[in-house]
């Protein structure tokens, strides 16, 4: 079962894995990705799972995270 405190840190969160990525629609200056990543302890225990939205974006000429969607740190429980 995964665990955490009820507050916008987990206990004993250590490190970030993508667990997928979905490539949703692109054009030549945008990507949109939904996503999946799961925060793990230093043991690599897995505290929680979460589903997310990313825009990435290209400006001059260089891509960058535009904007983002997710409920990590204030959904209780893992993925939805």
């Amino acid at each position: 079962m995964l665990s955490k405190d009820r507050t916008t840190t987990f206990s004993g969160w250590k490190t970030s894995q993508w667990e997928w990525r979905k490539l949703i629609q692109h054009s030549p200056e945008t990507m949109h990705f939904a996503v999946a990543f799961s925060r793990l302890d230093a043991d690599g225990n897995k505290l929680a799972m979460f589903e997310s939205f990313r825009i990435l974006t290209k400006k001059n000429g260089r891509w960058g995270q535009q904007a983002r969607s997710s409920f990590a740190g204030i959904a209780d429980g893992g993925s939805y």
